[in-house]
């Protein structure tokens, strides 16, 4: 999957274009230069993106609404900062997405690996195209908009690989269901309900990452900060929730 993956992301990088000039440090903005350099490193970031937010697609709500909060965030930016990019197309996702959303909490229906690819592609086209024409923000805003399903399958690479267990082999020890097994053990309530609270509980603080990040999108030092600070949370909640599994 994923040799088939890297080839349909070159084809995509290609076709449209797609490059990343600053990241805020010379020696690395000195890599991109290169044209190859730049492919494996735009082919690797959108790998991680796509496949975390596929792993994130188990709990109810979380994915999709993950979206809703990504498309909301540039569509808050076109009318803040006058960025130019098709506006009624996100708005159009949004309203889609929250039908979804609807159905989706209710486990009626679920976006499953085509729909993940599908919008997780396109929110990456958008986070590089937005990076490409306004040099001015931060890359570290995109990352901030794009970190959790990314670390989500870092995280899990190094905790199997750290532990001797195949990173290519699935397991359930993942933030979001160990967030669902403390749910499970604390609240007495349907299992569906626990797995739409788990999904939902884990978008509350992504908003809120999100909307302090909104505003500050010119900042690096304080985008780094926002980083940091929702990297060390994750990793303290996943070694607290890990008691509950």
């Amino acid at each position: 999957r994923f040799i088939i993956q890297i080839f349909f992301l070159v084809i995509f990088i290609n076709s449209f274009e797609l490059s990343i000039k600053d990241l805020r440090i010379t020696e690395m903005n000195n890599l991109l230069e290169n044209y190859y350099f730049n492919m494996f490193f735009i082919v690797f970031c959108l790998l991680v993106f796509i496949n975390g937010s596929n792993f994130i697609d188990g709990n109810n709500g979380l994915a999709i609404g993950y979206f809703i909060i990504i498309f909301s965030a540039f569509i808050y930016l076109y009318f803040k900062e006058n960025f130019d990019y098709d506006i009624n197309l996100l708005v159009e996702f949004i309203i889609l997405l929250i039908i979804l959303l609807f159905f989706n909490l209710f486990n009626k229906i679920y976006l499953g690996d085509n729909g993940i690819y599908i919008l997780s592609l396109f929110v990456g086209f958008l986070v590089i195209s937005l990076s490409t024409n306004y040099p001015k923000i931060s890359p570290y805003f995109m990352a901030n908009l794009l970190w959790y399903p990314a670390f989500e399958i870092l995280f899990s690479l190094i905790r199997k690989i750290s532990t001797k267990f195949s990173p290519m082999d699935p397991d359930t020890l993942h933030l979001h269901q160990l967030l669902f097994y403390f749910f499970n053990k604390k609240l007495n309530i349907s299992k569906i309900a626990k797995n739409s609270l788990t999904g939902i509980s884990i978008n509350i603080y992504n908003s809120i990452v999100i909307f302090f990040a909104l505003f500050n999108i010119y900042n690096t030092k304080l985008q780094i900060l926002f980083l940091s600070i929702s990297i060390s949370i994750y990793i303290l909640s996943y070694f607290f929730l890990n008691n509950f599994k």
